[in-house]
């Protein structure tokens, strides 16, 4: 699937940014210069997924260093006491970002006031723009493919390519003077082969200092004209992974995120665990629900082998006693069946809350059903009489009653009041 890709360079204060849209074929779409809100409305409206902003190289020092580390973490905090022979003021202030380190543990290094950095994405935040990268245009110049120095002339400004993610932003009216320091301060076995003059739009007065004899020191120098400005030039090599990316460190997504998550994070916290007593106690209940179903189930079964002696307990209990019901209703005349149900409805419930009882036989005839029990005590047989004769819907008689050393072996009728 096709994408497109925003890149623009921010200006040094406000005003129109200049812009390229392509696509990840590398067609040009769109280009131009343009106010950053209005930038934010083309990227919601394509959509752009990918938004890269170049920062002005005047504000970004490029250098390197030594270090005696490749642990990432170690190297961020040792990079600004390892620069701070070559900066100017407090390294506390300063956002340092290393590139690769190199085989002789040297490393590139970009550095940037960090009050710019806060006013660089304050006023992306403000005008509604995502940047996925913060590069410095530096770092991504148009490169000479015979490996010399590139110095491209454009409006007001100059740009001189050093080499891969080296440069300098430098004043037009002065870059002959600043190329021929900088080649003053390169040791000699270091010179370019070839110094190659870019000039996109006008000439201007000043630029004929570049052709005064001996400027450069005897380098080779080749001119050429590009109809494309910079920006566009750029686009069309900007690697997926630029040399710097400023937005790490403090300033990554995954420390904006964790600072976005840090106020919360008690909150969620107490939540969690909450979440996970009441689970618990869910789970304990559902436990204990089952446990007492159990104990309910081995009851029925014991009330159901009493009433139908001979059968097989197993299964679901509950629905074993409606089958056995039905087969009665339907072996017998209506009225008989719907009465031994009643019964049995009655007296069942009775006998699952006295504690240790066993039926050993039960027999019924219309109006009347006879039940030979086992119980703990006299006590418990008569408590046993008193909830049966509840409502006044039916009357118990107990026909005999033995005690024996531990227990009581009794016979009661259950009949209907009246009958």
């Amino acid at each position: 699937m096709i994408q497109r890709n925003l890149l623009l360079r921010l200006p040094e204060h406000d005003g129109p940014a200049a812009f390229v849209l392509r696509d990840s074929a590398g067609n040009l779409l769109m280009g131009g210069a343009d106010e950053l809100s209005r930038l934010a409305e083309l990227a919601r409206s394509v959509p752009v997924p990918t938004v890269r902003v170049l920062v002005p190289g005047t504000r970004v020092l490029l250098t390197r260093t030594t270090v005696p580390t490749r642990n990432p973490r170690a190297l961020q905090r040792a990079l600004p006491y390892a620069l701070e022979d070559q900066l100017a003021g407090d390294v506390e202030a300063l956002h340092c970002v290393p590139g690769p380190v190199e085989e002789d543990n040297t490393v590139p290094v970009a550095v940037v006031e960090r009050a710019l950095m806060d006013d660089w994405r304050e006023r992306l935040a403000a005008a509604g723009l995502d940047a996925r990268a913060l590069v410095p245009e530096t770092a991504v110049l148009p490169r000479d493919e015979e490996g010399g120095w590139l110095l491209w002339l454009e409006g007001d400004e100059a740009w001189l390519a050093l080499g891969p993610g080296d440069g300098l932003a430098l004043d037009r009216d002065n870059a002959a003077m600043l190329v021929r320091m900088r080649l003053d301060e390169t040791p000699d076995g270091q010179h370019p082969a070839r110094i190659v003059i870019v000039c996109h739009g006008p000439a201007r007065e000043s630029d004929s200092a570049l052709d005064e004899p001996g400027v450069f020191g005897g380098v080779p120098v080749v001119r050429r004209e590009s109809e494309e400005p910079l920006l566009e030039e750029i686009s069309r090599h900007l690697p997926p992974r630029p040399p710097f990316n400023l937005l790490v460190g403090p300033y990554g997504r995954r420390e904006q995120w964790s600072h976005l998550w840090r106020p919360w994070r008690v909150a969620v916290i107490i939540a969690v665990l909450w979440g996970a007593v009441h689970l618990i106690q869910l789970h304990t209940e559902i436990r204990y629900m089952g446990q007492q179903q159990a104990i309910l189930d081995d009851r029925m079964r014991d009330i159901y082998q009493a009433a139908f002696p001979g059968s097989r307990a197993g299964g679901d209990p509950r629905r074993q006693m409606e089958s056995a019901l039905v087969s009665l209703t339907r072996g017998g005349s209506d009225e008989a069946g719907h009465d031994f149900q009643a019964a049995l409805a009655h007296v069942a419930p009775v006998l699952v809350e006295v504690p240790g009882f066993r039926i050993e036989s039960l027999r019924y005839r219309p109006g009347q059903m006879d039940l030979d029990l086992r119980l703990d005590s006299l006590r418990a047989l008569d408590g046993l009489k008193q909830r049966l004769e509840r409502g006044e819907q039916w009357s118990v008689e107990i026909l005999s009653a033995s005690a024996q050393d531990d227990f009581v072996e009794s016979r009661i009728q259950v009949r209907r009041a009246g009958t």
